[in-house]
């Protein structure tokens, strides 16, 4: 249901249907696309920046082993947690601005933000909608409505995070059929997804990075990246689009800043 009206909304601020983009045909992505003045993803210049302490933010339940569901939208990957009225997955206190649930947690080849021009293989957004708003599809209409976290990862020989072996496991049961999700063989951790031992993140005002491009995002990207496999990566990635082509890259090119503040996020 909350698919459905997240379609909904998109469709009605735009008068497009967001599944008819790709990231060929730029171009042809809705007007806020080409003209906002908040846009994502950004390159983060990190030497020199002048660090802010804060208290931390909760991760309440994201240590929890959940089951979730994956699905091919014919862009990504995306992954929901389907137990979360017996376990919500909530973020709350530190700097945010009020408590937000996990909607999704979806993925980029390569990434999309970059520090100091410098991309990575691999990026993972967990996607948040403001507690009160009761769906994302409300929440992007909202003020402080979205949060995303949004973690970078490289290519290492031996190390993964576990989070990745359990979806790239399930990848080819989708990689052709499009919006038709299924049960993960296991459950999954949404703390996996989230560095370990450094948790200082980069805040800024962004936008959606794929349309309708919808700005008045909050974006906390984090400064240590994770490590993936390249076998992780290669059965992660390998999905279709409803043309029935291979998706090997899915990221937008990096946009202006305009002016705007980047804050570097230390937690204490």
């Amino acid at each position: 249901m909350m698919k459905f009206s997240l379609f909904i909304v998109l469709k009605i601020l735009n008068g497009v249907n967001p599944a008819d983009w790709d990231y060929h045909n730029l171009g042809e992505w809705p007007r806020v696309c080409q003209t906002g003045h908040s846009q994502s993803p950004i390159d983060i210049k990190k030497w020199g920046m002048k660090k802010e302490f804060t208290q931390m933010i909760h991760y309440h339940n994201f240590e929890r082993s959940h089951s979730a569901t994956i699905s091919n939208t014919g862009h990504t990957v995306e992954v929901r947690f389907t137990d979360q009225n017996r376990y919500p997955l909530i973020i709350k206190n530190g700097i945010l601005p009020g408590e937000y649930v996990l909607d999704n947690i979806h993925f980029h080849w390569g990434s999309e933000h970059t520090f100091n021009n410098k991309r990575y293989a691999f990026e993972t957004h967990l996607v948040h909608y403001l507690r009160q708003a009761g769906s994302l599809a409300r929440a992007l209409q909202m003020e402080n409505g979205v949060v995303v976290l949004a973690v970078l990862s490289e290519i290492h020989h031996r190390d993964t995070t576990q989070g990745f072996i359990e979806i790239a496991n399930s990848v080819a049961n989708v990689a052709r059929r499009l919006e038709q999700p299924i049960s993960l063989g296991s459950t999954i951790c949404p703390d996996d997804f989230l560095p370990k031992y450094n948790r200082d993140f980069f805040l800024y005002r962004g936008s959606l990075t794929t349309p309708n491009c919808t700005e008045g995002v909050h974006w906390l990207v984090y400064e240590q990246p994770l490590n993936i496999r390249n076998s992780e990566l290669d059965s992660l990635t390998k999905i279709y689009d409803k043309n029935s082509n291979e998706i090997t890259q899915s990221y937008r090119p990096i946009q202006n800043l305009n002016g705007r503040t980047v804050r570097y996020i230390c937690e204490i």
